[in-house]
């Protein structure tokens, strides 16, 4: 996707430009890495329910939540990824799902322990919220 094609896509659902243009939430100068990373967050974001948490956050110009939500991301530990569920990546979504999985992939092809051998990944779910639904995405 060129420049122009992505402004494109961010004036059509509504998102500020980087540079101030059109800064239809109110955001200062001061917040471009915010307004970076809210920009790019409701491009990648599919799910209206999570979108919405963070338009009505910047609606509200609620900076401190917008910041904790997008200038931070859940930490991978031992017992997985977990989080409260809603928009931004500090919280439990469909977007934090796909890019951790991502990334967990990248992580075993770059650190395989027996070369040539087939390796397989499980993965399941359980009766919490969105579960299925999180193993659906990671699968696609």
């Amino acid at each position: 996707m060129n420049g122009l094609e992505r402004n494109n896509v961010l004036e059509e659902v509504g998102v500020m430009k980087i540079k101030g243009h059109g800064d239809k939430y109110g955001l200062g100068e001061d917040e471009t890495p915010l307004i970076k990373n809210l920009n790019e967050y409701l491009l990648l974001d599919k799910n209206e329910t999570s979108k919405a948490d963070i338009i009505a956050l910047a609606e509200a110009k609620n900076i401190p939540e917008l910041k904790n939500l997008l200038m931070n991301r859940l930490e991978f530990g031992t017992a997985g990824i977990r989080g409260k569920m809603g928009g931004g990546y500090a919280s439990m979504n469909d977007l934090v799902i796909i890019q951790t999985s991502q990334g967990l992939v990248s992580y075993l092809e770059t650190h395989r322990i027996v070369s040539g051998i087939s390796q397989c990944l499980i993965i399941g779910y359980d009766g919490r919220h969105n579960s299925r639904r999180f193993v659906f995405h990671i699968k696609h």
